[in-house]
């Protein structure tokens, strides 16, 4: 299930800081928790995303699209309506139930540095799902982030992939069995490729061209910095693969905003053979699958 939200600011212009996925991540969870649908959720074994809020709901969304806006580094501001997208691996027949209490708070609140920016929900559409194959190219709509823990004298940290380590398309995989277990209560026995846009890599400047930073709970005691990437990439694997991805989200803490997906529409040529680099089944593994 995918939801187009269309905001209309209370104030003639809003202005919100430049961190915000997890001020609007915790708008929306206020509102999901009073929704009779309950999501998916995954608590992590070793703690990773314990610092970041105790479950991981499997949603996510995407950033805040307006048109009329201004990007400074603390702040994200502008003014007119606002674009949000909202998916989670949820029927199409429990969508209106969803959108009806979204609606019945009217308003969305989001945190600033002098009280909160509101936004009324001028409308709320369900957007139809596109049909997957074996084979489909995405581009990422928000960073993609995928980690590992590791120890540096006794003590545990998490290293964040990068894109062009060799390990990250097969823990993307693993993420993405993990997040078929969660929903389906069963192991997925297929393969799954993920192939990055190399080219597209290439003419950003590379894996430095292409990663993120992102900054959760920005100025508190609980602050936490997240690295990722954005580039397009291509998933093969089962159609029911292909559309986890697509409505969870790739990679880690997905229910903060990120590892969204939206697909490209072009037709492979051919069935390539798939595989999946199992390098990276590892007893701990932490996935925000979601947060």
């Amino acid at each position: 299930m995918r939801l187009e939200l269309l905001l209309s600011p209370k104030e003639l212009r809003f202005s919100i800081p430049i961190n915000y996925n997890y001020l609007l991540f915790s708008s929306i969870a206020s509102i999901l928790y009073y929704s009779p649908v309950k999501f998916h959720s995954w608590i992590s074994d070793n703690q990773k995303s314990i610092r970041i809020l105790p479950n991981n709901k499997l949603f996510t969304f995407s950033k805040l699209l307006c048109p009329n806006s201004k990007v400074t580094q603390s702040s994200y501001s502008g003014f007119g309506d606002v674009k949000l997208l909202f998916s989670a691996p949820i029927e199409d027949d429990l969508a209106p139930i969803i959108i009806s209490t979204l609606k019945s708070r009217e308003v969305l609140k989001i945190e600033n540095y002098n009280g909160y920016s509101e936004f009324y929900f001028k409308s709320i559409k369900q957007l139809p799902e596109p049909e997957f194959d074996y084979e489909r190219k995405f581009v990422m709509l928000s960073p993609t982030v995928i980690s590992k823990v590791m120890f540096s004298n006794g003590n545990k940290i998490l290293h964040f992939y990068r894109i062009n380590e060799s390990e990250t398309a097969g823990a993307i995989a693993y993420n993405l069995r993990r997040k078929y277990e969660i929903i389906h209560k069963a192991q997925f026995k297929g393969r799954i490729d993920i192939e990055f846009d190399s080219e597209y890599v290439e003419i950003k400047g590379g894996s430095e061209g292409v990663s993120k930073l992102v900054t959760i709970r920005e100025g508190s005691l609980e602050e936490y910095k997240l690295k990722g990437f954005i580039a397009p990439v291509t998933i093969r694997s089962e159609p029911e693969i292909l559309r986890i991805a697509y409505q969870c989200g790739i990679g880690e803490f997905n229910c903060l905003g990120l590892g969204m997906l939206e697909t490209v529409l072009e037709k492979p040529k051919k069935k390539i053979e798939i595989y999946e680099n199992h390098s990276v089944r590892r007893k701990e593994k932490m996935e925000c699958i979601p947060v």
